[in-house]
């Protein structure tokens, strides 16, 4: 690939016009230093909105290179490969509609890459949280709104504190490495499977705690509704990935296991919790055993658990419609 830029940033956005101006707004402040020059990319996953208007009207008010490509296939991982394939760039920085990146973002992991020498490189998300969400926050439902590294100086990524896909910067000789986001994962989880394999083949992936990002979270991702369903999707997600990668009778024992501490350790403590972010993070867990149960039965005996409303109504892009309206 002969590459224009340095650095090609892929947003991938679904419907989310009344955000993107916001997203978009935010990457066209980059500092550079003059280290590296940049290309926004906005890869457009069938909306009906004034995406494209919106990303058009930014584009001829700017200098910095936004454009804008279409992928009629839905899902966010046929969405990022829809990126990686028409970015001009050597690194490809992910980027995510309800983000804001901060001025020095993409600098920093720039600098990371360098100083580490590494191909792969991810940043923190941050929550913007009104007074009264903060309040309603625990550290367990951060984690859950915002997964990826918490450390305070620079370290590698691992499975249990694995690369968020919402700020990630990745050489794109990697891809050609291990492969593509896999199309398949459509109820969330690709970000997992890719760094898995990325694990596997041995790459190094660093995370930096000064390249930040800024999550908007939306009032309804706090209702116990939208919980319950993104609970229910993790414990899935999780229970196909073992499966994939361990067997099905493995993630059958595992879902013995986790069955079993479901009723030893956290329905114990869920009747004994009394704050309220408490007893909402006890029942978090509950939901991903039994999104975990759910998947695990049926790979064992999918013609008695076939569970196609139930992997229907978790697909990851229909929270949307469930909950946005």
């Amino acid at each position: 690939m002969q590459a224009s830029y340095d650095i090609t940033v892929i947003l991938c956005t679904y419907n989310r016009a009344e955000l993107l101006g916001g997203a978009l707004n935010s990457l066209t402040t980059q500092q550079t230093d003059n280290e590296f020059t940049y290309e926004v990319l906005v890869v457009d996953n069938g909306s009906t909105d004034e995406t494209q208007q919106v990303v058009r009207e930014l584009a001829t008010q700017h200098q910095l290179s936004i454009r804008v490509v279409s992928e009629a296939k839905p899902g966010l991982s046929a969405a990022r490969n829809c990126g990686i394939r028409e970015a001009q760039g050597d690194w490809l920085a992910f980027f995510d509609d309800d983000e804001l990146a901060d001025p020095r973002w993409l600098y920093e992991l720039h600098a990371l890459a360098q100083e580490k020498e590494c191909r792969v490189v991810g940043g923190a998300v941050r929550l913007v949280l009104t007074e009264d969400q903060q309040q309603e926050v625990s550290p367990y439902l951060e984690r859950l709104l915002a997964p990826g590294g918490r450390q305070q100086s620079a370290c590698r990524f691992t499975l249990k504190n694995a690369l968020n896909g919402g700020n990630a910067m990745v050489h794109h000789r990697v891809f050609q490495e291990v492969g593509l986001y896999d199309e398949d994962w459509t109820e969330g989880g690709e970000d997992t499977d890719w760094f898995w394999r990325l694990q596997t083949a041995g790459v190094e992936a660093w995370f930096t705690p000064r390249a930040v990002v800024r999550h908007l979270v939306p009032g309804y991702r706090l209702l116990p509704a939208y919980l319950r369903w993104v609970s229910l999707r993790q414990g899935w997600s999780t229970a196909r990935q073992d499966g994939d990668r361990r067997g099905k009778a493995a993630a059958a024992f595992l879902a013995l296991l986790r069955l079993a501490k479901g009723g030893l350790v956290h329905y114990p403590l869920l009747c004994w919790a009394t704050a309220a972010d408490n007893r909402l993070f006890r029942q978090c867990q509950l939901w991903r055993v039994q999104g975990y149960l759910r998947n695990a039965f049926r790979q064992l005996a999918p013609r008695l658990f076939p569970q196609r409303d139930f992997d229907r109504w978790i697909e990851f892009r229909g929270e949307r419609q469930q909950f946005s309206q």
